[in-house]
């Protein structure tokens, strides 16, 4: 939304102006709904981006949706795993893995690259190695044994 989209009516105007100091209110009525404006879309749509990144899980889910979006056609698992999304999500270190867990057990994909580049473990047995259900179950195990499932 533009300044220039925006059209406040008559109606609206005097709610603005109580919320504006003395100084303020020598503005002519154009400018104090750009300042009006500007203010609230600093308050409602950046503050809400640096809150989203903040938090691990909306983080999460916003660079899981990008990695899969931009693999999907891939099928050379070295490739995903260094896509920067994925990389970012192994950078979230801890905090990722019930996120990722919580995602194995939902629809088993390849995030094991990513849980073992944050635990420093591999709990597949040999033999299950390459095989997706197989290894989901080991690291969901894993996860219960380790108390990031319940």
């Amino acid at each position: 939304m533009t300044c220039a989209n925006l059209s406040l009516s008559k109606k609206s105007y005097p709610s603005f102006a109580t919320q504006i100091t003395t100084h303020d209110r020598a503005q002519g009525k154009d400018s104090l709904i750009v300042s009006t404006t500007y203010e609230h879309l600093m308050t409602y749509t950046l503050m809400p981006i640096t809150r989203e990144r903040a938090n691990p899980k909306t983080n999460f889910y916003r660079l899981k949706i990008e990695w899969e979006r931009d693999t999907i056609t891939s099928s050379f698992v070295i490739q995903a795993a260094m896509h920067p999304a994925y990389q970012q999500i192994i950078g979230m270190g801890e905090a990722a893995i019930p996120l990722i867990l919580d995602e194995i057990q939902t629809k088993p994909s390849h995030w094991f690259w990513a849980l073992g580049a944050i635990t420093g473990e591999n709990p597949v047995p040999p033999q299950d190695r390459g095989k997706l259900q197989k290894m989901a179950e080991a690291w969901i195990n894993w996860g219960r044994k380790n108390g990031y499932i319940k």
